[in-house]
């Protein structure tokens, strides 16, 4: 039976230099051998894991994920303006899900790198706000947001010009580590400008990268173009230092 579900609405934030971050849109707790349906308009969907799980993009609007083994798995959405992310955690029947809360040492240590961070509680809910303005806070973030802890409208971050572009390089330079190339990169505001040609293969390694790398919802401005091959390997990846990338 098909178990319907909506990510959230999506609304590309006119602040230049803020938006509301979204490690994950969501935590789904399933059991092995379920199906579920998302509604959404998505031009790419990968999952982290397929040996956990399975993404398929059907005809009218629709994404099925499918569950296949015990363990966590990520999968990410490329919709009309962001790559949004759903955590599966899946697990046998009868047992609890595999979960992963943050330890009070990874926040003490995330707050000793992000002098300012601020955590509230209330209904049972953490959210936390946060200026990103070294390498070593957005490193100690990174790490936090792997944790199930926080959640798409928990966090509202606050970016410097400067670490915009360190994100930026970081999201070049693995992409080139995989030898992804055919992209044409750039920030305007906090949304990622995506030019260029690319393969739906090189699009979902861009999605993976894009999120691993970056600090909070990754919004997009896509005006890349779909090929059925690769382009050659000098195609690509623009230069950080480019003069179409703008903090």
């Amino acid at each position: 039976m098909r178990t319907p579900a909506c990510l959230t609405c999506l609304t590309l934030l006119a602040l230049p230099l803020q938006a509301w971050a979204r490690p994950i849109s969501r935590v789904l707790d399933l059991a092995v051998g379920a199906e579920q349906f998302f509604h959404l308009d998505s031009s790419a969907v990968v999952v982290d894991d397929p040996a956990v799980a399975t993404a398929e993009q059907l005809p009218a609007e629709e994404v099925l994920v499918t569950t296949k083994a015990a363990g966590r798995a990520l999968v990410l959405v490329w919709v009309s303006n962001a790559i949004e992310a759903v955590r599966l955690r899946i697990h046998e029947k009868g047992s609890q899900p595999p979960a992963l809360p943050a330890s009070e040492a990874q926040l003490l240590a995330t707050k000793k790198s992000c002098p300012g961070m601020r955590i509230s509680a209330e209904g049972g809910k953490r959210a936390l706000e946060v200026s990103v303005d070294s390498p070593s806070c957005r490193d100690s973030l990174r790490a936090l947001f792997a944790s199930d802890d926080f959640l798409a409208g928990d966090l509202s971050l606050n970016f410097s010009h400067e670490m915009m572009q360190v994100q930026l390089s970081a999201i070049v330079a693995e992409l080139k580590k995989r030898g992804v190339s055919g992209f044409a990169l750039s920030y305007q505001g906090v949304a990622l400008v995506v030019r260029g040609k690319a393969t739906l293969e090189q699009k979902r390694e861009l999605m993976k990268v894009a999120f691993d790398q970056s600090l909070g919802r990754v919004l997009v401005d896509d005006q890349s173009e779909l090929v059925a091959s690769a382009p050659a390997p000098d195609g690509g990846l623009q230069s950080p230092g480019s003069p179409r990338t703008q903090p």
